[in-house]
This record gives structure tokens, C-alpha cells and sequence, in this order.
């Protein structure tokens, strides 16, 4: 069982590692795609672009930002950039759409791109199950305008997605995490690049090291040491695209110890080096 478990895990990021070239070679303004495959956990990590994930079949856990969201048939999950995520649960298959704002300005005004981007301060909406033929014919314009290359037909269909989400009710979903948990994901989000071992934080609270290790990856799917990883690579991803800061700085500032290190960990989270990724999207 391990064997065939670990062959359907390396398909999937195979599957995946094709879905993100495909999606960085051709167009980098935006992307949509249908994607299913049998339980697998993706692993932790974030993007500059803002992700629209609509589940068509099975079950999903998420974690976003650190909080825990169970996402359902119908429900939307909506990401913003820069924010650490992943998903675990059964066979599933998901609608995914990615964008850039700069791509909405091709069509829509910033008065209203604005508002539509404020629906991402709530995460997760929950569509009308008679709607599912509605927003399939949504998803499937979007993949075809992504094959075709046509940025304006993309927008106006997403400008309809969202039109559509705005027009559920809101309906917050209560994390359920353990709350000394949440208390020390808040802790490392506000001092990560601080941080220099597990130790700290477990003296921070109180508890064992060893347990602070098995009672965060029970609760979150995902160990303590890849988290606080991720929240460093965020803020450092930051600082690339909002300082003239050397690369060399940002890595100190942001709490590695190594410059190869660092460059070695920004490449296993973003695909890409911390000076690529500078001279990428920082015009964007």
C-alpha cells in the first residue's frame, strides 16, 4: 500500500509540476485548468497570483494562512497572493483559476476590480447546488479562453464568477484547530524571521519540543519546521519585490543563516531563484 501510495503522490506532482510550467510558459497573467486525481496532499506553499478553487467532487482540507477550512461539493476557496496554503483530503476533483490584477485592468475599471477582490477577505463560499451546470459553462469559457490565449474573454468570465459569488450569502466557517495551535501559528506569523529554532517556541508555550512538533502536524497536516519555512520565503518574497534591499540582505533580515541555504529553500517553495523571481514580478 505504501508503494502504491508514494507512485500516485509522484504522478500527482508530476501532474502538477506539468500543470505550473505549461501555466508559467504560456501565459503568466492567468490560467484555469479541471484537475482530479485520488487523495493526495499537495505540499505548502504560495504564489503572486490570486487563486479561485471551486471543488467539483470529493472532500478537501485546507490549510490557509495557517487556519483550517474543510472545503465541500459547491464550495469556493479564494486565495489571495502571498498567502501559504495546501489541500488534503480524498479523491477530488477541482476547478482552479489564477489571475493577476493587472490582467482584470485589460477590461474592468479599478473601481471595480477592487471590489471584487475584497470577496477574498472572506475564504470560502458556498454555491447553490442547482447552480452546478451555470458555473461548469463558467469554468469550461475560462479553460477555453486560457487555451486560445484570449485575455479579454478570460476577464469577462471571471467578472461573471464573481458576480455570482457576491450573490451568495456569507458564510464564515469557524476554525477548528486546537486553540493553543493557533496561538503559536500567530506567534510565528508576527516573529518567524526571529526565529531560529523550535526551541524558542516551545519555551515560548511551555510544552515539549517533541510534542509541539507531533500536536502541530496533527493539527495542521503539515510540520512546524515547513511552516515557519514558508512564512520566512513569504516575507522574503515580500521584500524582493518592495525593496532595493540585496539579496544577500533580505536573506539575513529575514532570518537564514546562509545565503545557498536560502536561495536553496526560495527555489524549493516558488520553482524559481530569489533573483529570478525579482527581476520577474516586480514590475508586477
Amino acid at each position: 500500500m505504501k508503494n502504491v501510495a508514494f507512485i500516485y503522490k509522484k504522478l500527482y506532482y508530476i501532474a502538477m509540476s506539468r500543470e505550473i510550467n505549461e501555466y508559467i510558459k504560456i501565459k503568466k497573467e492567468f490560467f484555469a485548468s479541471t484537475y482530479k486525481f485520488d487523495g493526495v496532499k499537495s505540499s505548502l506553499h504560495f504564489h503572486n497570483v490570486y487563486e479561485v478553487y471551486y471543488l467539483e467532487k470529493g472532500k478537501r482540507d485546507h490549510l490557509i494562512n495557517g487556519k483550517n477550512y474543510t472545503a465541500r461539493v459547491g464550495n469556493f476557496i479564494l486565495i489571495p497572493p502571498g498567502v501559504p496554503h495546501q489541500t488534503n483530503g480524498t479523491a477530488f476533483q477541482r476547478r482552479l483559476l489564477h489571475f493577476t490584477k493587472d490582467i482584470l485592468r485589460t477590461v474592468l475599471s479599478e473601481d471595480y476590480i477592487n471590489k471584487m477582490l475584497e470577496l477574498f477577505e472572506n475564504i470560502i463560499y458556498f454555491s447553490n447546488p442547482e447552480d452546478k451546470s451555470l458555473l461548469q459553462n463558467f469554468f469550461n469559457d475560462a479553460e477555453k479562453a486560457y487555451m486560445q490565449n484570449n485575455a479579454e474573454s478570460f476577464v469577462i468570465t471571471i467578472a461573471n464568477i464573481f458576480n455570482y459569488i457576491k450573490s451568495l450569502p456569507t458564510q464564515k466557517q469557524q476554525d477548528t484547530s486546537n486553540e493553543l495551535i493557533n496561538k503559536i501559528v500567530d506567534y510565528i506569523q508576527e516573529n518567524a524571521c526571529s526565529i531560529n529554532s523550535l526551541d524558542e517556541i516551545a519555551s515560548k508555550f511551555y510544552i515539549n519540543k517533541f510534542y509541539l512538533c507531533h500536536l502541530f502536524k496533527k493539527e495542521k497536516q503539515t510540520t512546524i519546521i515547513s511552516f515557519l519555512q514558508n512564512i520566512k520565503i513569504q516575507k522574503a518574497a515580500h521584500l524582493l519585490l518592495t525593496t532595493n534591499d540585496k539579496i544577500s540582505e533580505i536573506c539575513y533580515k529575514t532570518g537564514f543563516n546562509s545565503e545557498y541555504y536560502f536561495s536553496k529553500c526560495f527555489s524549493s517553495v516558488l520553482g524559481i531563484s530569489p533573483s529570478k523571481y525579482r527581476s520577474q514580478f516586480r514590475n508586477r
